[in-house]
């Protein structure tokens, strides 16, 4: 049983916090249901290793060799099975969108694309963005393209010769400028101040 005095203090702060440094309220019944229920059969629950989580400096499948800047998301690579082994999720997992929105902007990435889904959730003059990095686009899926959630994405992509990575899904949250050209919707341009932690 959890201790309910640290979760309601946990709350607590997350609410009281700015709300561009939090994931919105409305979101979050979807997200944890979408974080605990992947396309995945005998999943338990998600394994993070160092590397894997938000503001982490070093990746996970080199260690030694610092990142550029610092993570701005969360890896989903390893998973305890219900059985309780731990397992590496498989190429080809089905990756579904969390929640309403529109497709803003499908870019390559290092190991495949990621896809950038802005939502009707605004702070201010931001924006509510989910991206999914780092898998193979469902086909026919396109940008503009209105998206409902549990709509498939993509899967996890296969890893190209020689990107020194591991097939996994890299998810990043962000409150993005709302008038935000789509030109800038890319790893290079986003500055890290916009994320979030997805992990809160």
């Amino acid at each position: 049983m959890p201790n309910i005095a640290k979760v309601i203090t946990s709350a607590g702060k997350y609410l009281i916090s700015p709300a561009s440094r939090r994931i919105p309220i409305r979101i979050l019944p979807h997200y944890n249901k979408w974080l605990k229920n992947p396309e995945i059969p005998d999943f338990g629950k998600w394994q993070f290793d160092p590397g894997m989580r938000f503001n982490d400096a070093d990746p996970w499948w080199k260690f030694g060799v610092p990142r550029k800047e610092l993570h701005n998301g969360i890896d989903l690579f390893r998973y305890l099975s219900r059985e309780g082994c731990s397992k590496d999720v498989p190429i080809g997992t089905k990756i579904v969108n969390i929640y309403d929105g529109e497709i803003a902007k499908v870019t390559p990435d290092f190991i495949r694309s990621s896809v950038f889904v802005k939502h009707d959730i605004f702070s201010g003059n931001l924006q509510f963005y989910t991206i999914f990095g780092h898998i193979k686009i469902a086909e026919g899926l396109k940008e503009k393209d209105i998206i409902k959630s549990g709509i498939l994405l993509g899967e996890i992509a296969g890893i190209p010769a020689g990107s020194g990575a591991l097939p996994h899904l890299h998810l990043s949250m962000a409150w993005l400028p709302k008038d935000i050209a789509p030109c800038f919707l890319n790893w290079r341009d986003l500055g890290e101040n916009f994320f979030i932690n997805p992990l809160f």
